[in-house]
């Protein structure tokens, strides 16, 4: 009689361990899946502001490297010409992306205007301080920016990708 409560106790303590063994393996991968969705939250936030500080600083280049491309064409012309002529072009090299995402430039005005289409959605508008027309718009990559002098005194920027 004694051996066979003793088998019992036997059995029930396998059982509790067993039991055990399988609560603490659950609670093993609850708290790993936690720790992944910790992990990658935190990742994405850090992912968003690295684009947002990176991204208005990349903005503002583009921005300011077309402005300067219009600044080395354009002088005041000496003498008219007869004829529509292109004065000059320059092509820039501007990168594909601002912050691993597409970006538009064209001109609102007399205003360089650069904008992303995607998140993180960032614009900046530089002035380029002529009384131009301007044209054209560009999404990145080989860029040319063209002027041309028109017969009845004025002149055309005209921006365009390659």
């Amino acid at each position: 009689m004694m051996f066979r409560i003793m088998d019992r106790v036997v059995e029930s303590n396998k059982l509790n361990k067993a039991q055990s063994s399988i609560v603490a393996h659950t609670l093993f991968m609850a708290f790993s899946l936690i720790l992944i969705i910790f992990i990658m939250s935190t990742m994405k936030n850090i992912k968003e502001d690295y684009q947002d500080f990176v991204g208005g600083v990349e903005i503002k280049e583009v921005c300011q490297r077309i402005s300067a491309a219009i600044e080395r064409i354009y002088d005041e012309p000496d003498y008219y010409s007869q004829t529509n002529e292109t004065m000059c072009t320059v092509d820039l090299a501007l990168p594909e992306t601002i912050a691993d995402t597409n970006y538009f430039v064209d001109f609102n005005g007399s205003d360089i205007y650069v904008r992303t289409m995607e998140n993180p959605l960032l614009n900046y508008t530089c002035p380029t301080g002529y009384n131009l027309t301007f044209l054209g718009s560009t999404t990145g990559g080989m860029t040319r920016i063209t002027r041309t002098d028109y017969s009845n005194g004025s002149t055309t920027i005209t921006l365009s990708k390659i």
